[in-house]
């Protein structure tokens, strides 16, 4: 879970977190694909997104 591996105990403030403040999609965008720039930046890397958990 996203809360163990963030070290909480529970998932009391990561809910908090993602309920309660108010989010600006087009700054969290911008946040994300910089990062994926900054980190993945090679023309020869391909990015996979499987959300179903399995390797």
């Amino acid at each position: 879970m996203l809360t163990e591996e963030a070290g909480h105990a529970g998932p009391d403030r990561i809910h908090r977190m993602l309920n309660r403040i108010e989010w600006d999609a087009d700054e969290v965008l911008d946040d994300v694909r910089q990062y994926v720039v900054d980190n993945l930046g090679d023309r020869q890397a391909v990015l996979v997104v499987d959300d179903t958990g399995f390797l």
